[in-house]
């Protein structure tokens, strides 16, 4: 299930190229861009059930992540909503749902005003939770397994949100998790672009190419980096000339390769990262490459040595804020990957909420102590960088003091036999220290009003122990923040509650939290209960933006218009397909033909 166009798919030159592989292959191909977008969608219907069953069979609750889509080309909205769970087979899983079009909406971007009690205008999408609600039914997701949601930080999920909760009767803010990408994003932004990151980025659209080299210089060095790597790429010749230059002084990791500048595209504080990483590898070349302008007779060559020459100075600030954003960019690497809950010992889920907890207590830390070293003067006094760590902590602790309205961020982590309440006792000292009690007494009641005394956990098998692999940067840093294991814990052998004979055990860091989970289900099956809903929390709704990224790769101006339903089938089948929900040669019997079987014409 590629992303290849459908007209592609269909055309001619295609079936000629089969037709000579095999004679038969040809007849198989669709005519018409048409039959196949027919041919897709009746495969989604035909394998939607598999899906349906998976939901009804799953051992947790169900977690949601939508998000909004637009084609300005296909002049459609789309809201892409993913399923979060543990299957039967014990295993975390996403399933994309559907990607339900938003009635009304002709034009991409396009919403539904409502005037505020100030007559300020909000703009909201209301009719997100009208497509959404007649999905959930299909897919029998009700009041009884429907878990929390992961959502960015926009405004209409939580006017969604309160939607949904009128049907479904849920506590909104309660089950409102935050995509923890979206956070570290807003975080690594506040410190490149201050709090004008959305005025800058709207100012310089509108703006003409010099004046768009003067706004990028008002951000000092990372300005300046940005203007020299889009002088080198603008044209082949200087881009020739880079090349060579690297083939004359490139060393360490870049030596003996040509290795292409990266240009960061705008206010994207990920590729500023990886534009700055990469142009201290190529540091040696770029200088020269700098140099050479000053001997040039081009207006626009002299501009840019004058003007955005980097300085050791320069290089000395880039290089501060390349060690400054290092943690944000590799965390968030390793959360946005698919939680995968089946992992054991000590390697982390990749993506499951009980490690964004953690990852929060890092970044304040991270970001309190280079605010401890630009008050020392390390930093040499630069006001811009002291300002940037500034505005990156009080955005961090923004966010962390929203991790308090739900319970969640804090039961994924007790529940997680690594951790318990032992992590925040180590973590939350001094005046933080206070916080613990009334959180204690919030899980407790959570527990006892939720699942204590219920029936829903049943025998389930266990999953198998994957070999040991090489430890990620997020797995180096949770080791450096475990509580110390300790078996020596007093323990009382009468029979208490689950949530208290749990919490008196030892730490385990022999086995994974699911795994464990799966063994304890029958000696706590309500506990159990709870913490597989709670573990099949994702940390991020990064699975909408991969299709969201498929959707863009068949609309191109090349494509021909598709409609919302077949892009909903296709992403659909393709999201289901490649996490092996689905096997799609199974479909209506189909077999798969031998090209090498017939080389006759």
């Amino acid at each position: 299930m590629d992303d290849v166009k459908l007209r592609k798919a269909a055309s001619p030159r295609l079936r000629r190229a089969f037709k000579i592989a095999n004679k038969h292959a040809a007849n198989a191909l669709p005519k018409s861009s048409s039959t196949l977008a027919t041919w897709i969608e009746d495969m989604h219907r035909y394998f939607e059930p598999t899906i349906i069953e998976e939901i009804r069979t799953a051992r947790s609750k169900i977690s949601i992540s939508f998000d909004g889509w637009g084609s300005k080309r296909e002049k459609i909205s789309l809201v892409g909503v993913v399923a979060h769970f543990i299957d039967s087979k014990g295993r975390g899983v996403s399933r994309l749902l559907g990607m339900p079009e938003l009635p009304g909406h002709g034009k991409a971007g396009k919403g539904t005003y409502f005037a505020s009690k100030n007559s300020s205008a909000v703009l909201m999408y209301p009719d997100q939770a009208q497509v959404i609600l007649p999905l959930f039914n299909r897919f029998n997701i009700t009041s009884d397994n429907l878990g929390f949601f992961v959502l960015d930080n926009a405004r209409n999920n939580d006017t969604t949100l309160v939607e949904l909760s009128k049907t479904l009767g849920f506590e909104p803010k309660e089950r409102r998790l935050r995509c923890m990408g979206h956070i570290i994003n807003l975080i690594a932004e506040q410190y490149l672009f201050g709090q004008d990151s959305k005025s800058f980025e709207d100012d310089y659209k509108e703006k003409g190419e010099k004046d768009r080299r003067r706004m990028w210089r008002t951000r000092g060095a990372l300005g300046k980096l940005h203007n020299l790597v889009s002088h080198v790429i603008a044209s082949g010749k200087r881009t020739e000339l880079f090349t060579k230059l690297q083939d004359e002084l490139n060393t360490g990791v870049a030596g003996g390769k040509r290795w292409k500048l990266l240009l960061d595209g705008g206010v994207r504080w990920n590729a500023s990262y990886i534009m700055i990483r990469r142009a201290f590898e190529l540091r040696p070349a770029l200088n020269a490459y700098s140099a050479n302008l000053s001997v040039s007779s081009d207006e626009l060559d002299s501009e840019t040595f004058i003007e955005d020459y980097l300085a050791d100075d320069d290089w000395a600030d880039l290089e501060l804020i390349k060690d400054h954003l290092e943690k944000l960019f590799y965390l968030t690497k390793n959360l946005e990957g698919n939680a995968d809950l089946q992992e054991s010992g000590k390697r982390a889920s990749h993506g499951a909420l009980w490690e964004t907890t953690i990852v929060f207590e890092a970044l304040l830390s991270h970001f309190e102590k280079l605010e401890d070293r630009a008050k020392y003067g390390e930093f040499n006094g630069n006001p811009r960088i002291q300002s940037s760590i500034t505005l990156a902590w009080g955005k961090a602790k923004e966010f962390y003091v929203k991790t308090d309205l739900s319970i969640a961020w804090v039961a994924s982590v007790v529940l997680h036999p690594r951790f318990k309440w032992q992590y925040f006792e180590t973590h939350w000292t001094q005046s933080d220290a206070r916080y613990i009690t009334p959180a204690k007494t919030k899980l407790k009641r959570y527990w006892e009003q939720n699942y204590k005394g219920s029936s829903t956990a049943s025998n389930r098998a266990r999953s198998k122990t994957p070999d040991p692999q090489e430890k990620s940067y997020l797995e180096t840093m949770l080791d450096s923040m475990a509580p110390a294991n300790s078996s020596s814990r007093n323990r009382t052998f009468a029979r208490r509650d689950q949530l208290t004979e749990y919490l008196a055990e030892p730490l385990n860091d022999t086995i994974g939290p699911l795994e464990y989970w799966q063994m304890k289900q029958f000696v706590w099956p309500e506990l159990a209960a709870m913490a597989f809903d709670l573990l099949a929390i994702p940390a991020m709704s990064s699975e909408c933006e991969r299709v969201f990224s498929s959707c863009a790769k068949m609309t191109t101006p090349e494509s021909g218009r598709l409609k919302g339903t077949t892009l909903w089938s296709h992403q659909c089948l393709k999201n289901w397909q490649r996490r092996g929900a689905i096997d799609i040669t199974k479909y209506n019997n189909a077999m798969e033909l031998d090209l090498n079987s017939d080389t006759e014409n």
